[in-house]
């Protein structure tokens, strides 16, 4: 199964465009929006859901092989990492590192649901 070119190009632009989000919003001196009592964790698992999820309409053909949820749940890691070592106002946290990792995997449950309903035909048999 392949995207037409132009759902293949507007795939490309929401999967950079969540990317670029979630970058200025890890790497800005301050959170987006004053967070309290870990209501920081929903923003993370729902950036890294938005990356991963539409990431693999980006990728298709590869249908979201191991290697890209690999390289997700990498990225997933290293940007708290990151985030705490490079800036000085906020710090690292492995709540958020397990948020991002849960983006993740509820991005994959997602994909694989919607891969199983809408983009491969049943086989029949």
């Amino acid at each position: 199964m392949t995207l037409p070119a132009p759902w293949k190009t507007l795939a490309w632009l929401a999967y950079l465009l969540c990317w670029a989000v979630v970058l200025v919003a890890m790497f800005i001196p301050q959170p987006p929006v004053p967070m309290t009592h870990g209501s920081d964790k929903i923003g993370h698992l729902l950036a890294l859901f938005g990356v991963a999820f539409s990431g693999c309409f980006a990728v298709l053909p590869g249908l979201c092989e191991k290697r890209y949820w690999i390289w997700t749940a990498v990225a997933a890691i290293a940007l708290e990492c990151l985030q705490g070592a490079l800036v000085a106002e906020r710090q690292f946290s492995l709540w958020d590192m397990a948020a991002n990792l849960a983006g993740v995997a509820l991005a994959g449950a997602a994909w694989r649901l919607v891969l199983r309903r809408w983009l491969v035909p049943a086989r029949a048999g």
